[in-house]
């Protein structure tokens, strides 16, 4: 009952702050800032129930600390990414569908629906802010997993960030590094975090926890993930189509390295 309370009484959290980013989005008639703020939605509703609580144990700290790693590193990358550029493609599509309507459709269909599910995701992650714990062997390797989650996601990012800034790889598909092993090695990477943290906060009593991994694995796999980036590939290009063909999709498998990346046209639209 406690928890369920708690978990309520941060509603206003997620919807201010996702009012906050659509007022913001109407200045420049982008909604590109939905991608910074969705992290921070569970660092500042994590840190609103830390700060009430009398005090934290090891096993808190622990979870708010590799939290505000997270959060703050994809904010702070997407933020940057997006600065002064269009529309993500996504988003793009949703205002020519609507036209001139979606200034203000964008409020549920963006910015209040992120936060719905921010939220629900977030009543997964709430006994690990919540219920005090000692730091023992098991708390070590989930941290560890979150870390390398955390750095897999991050240099994935960053690889592609570089690959597409460098006006040498037009035309090219990027199949080097974290990306010779997964084609989303940034998607693979925020899902191991998920399972991470579920594995260092579970406890018999809140085994149910384990839905914000797997809602967060399904949206990274099966909504505004991996299937809407390989959505319509197919057919397209043909240096693609090999790429597909070698890489798997989301878990990592070691393969042979290309030593250069494919001169055939890339699809522009890819990945995170």
């Amino acid at each position: 009952m406690q928890l369920t309370s708690i978990w309520l009484s941060t509603w206003w959290i997620f919807l201010a702050m996702g009012m906050a980013g659509w007022v913001l989005s109407l200045r420049n008639k982008n909604v590109n800032n939905i991608d910074s703020i969705w992290s921070n939605f569970f660092l500042v509703a994590a840190l609103y129930v830390a700060f009430q609580q009398p005090e934290l144990s090891d096993r808190q700290v622990l979870v708010l600390v590799l939290l505000a790693i997270w959060s703050i590193r994809l904010s702070v990358f997407l933020g940057y990414r997006n600065f002064g550029k269009a529309e993500d493609w996504r988003y793009a599509a949703m205002r020519n569908k609507r036209g001139d309507s979606f200034s203000w459709r964008s409020i549920y269909v963006v910015f209040v629906l992120q936060a719905a599910i921010a939220m629900v995701i977030f009543a997964g992650l709430l006994p690990g802010v919540l219920f005090a714990g000692e730091v023992g062997t098991r708390e070590l390797i989930g941290a560890a997993l979150a870390l390398l989650g955390i750095a897999i996601e991050a240099i994935g990012d960053w690889q592609l960030f570089r690959f597409k800034a460098d006006k040498n790889n037009v035309g090219k598909v990027l199949d080097t590094g974290l990306w010779a092993y997964t084609r989303h090695p940034n998607y693979f990477g925020e899902s191991l975090f998920w399972w991470s943290l579920f594995l260092l906060t579970v406890q018999m009593d809140t085994i149910w926890t384990i839905l914000s991994p797997v809602i967060m694995t399904f949206l990274l796999l099966r909504v505004s993930g991996v299937w809407m980036m390989e959505k319509g590939r197919t057919g397209k290009n043909p240096a693609y189509q090999k790429y597909q063909q070698e890489t798997p999709v989301f878990f990592p498998r070691f393969r042979k390295v290309s030593v250069a990346t494919s001169n055939q046209p890339e699809d522009k639209e890819n990945s995170l």
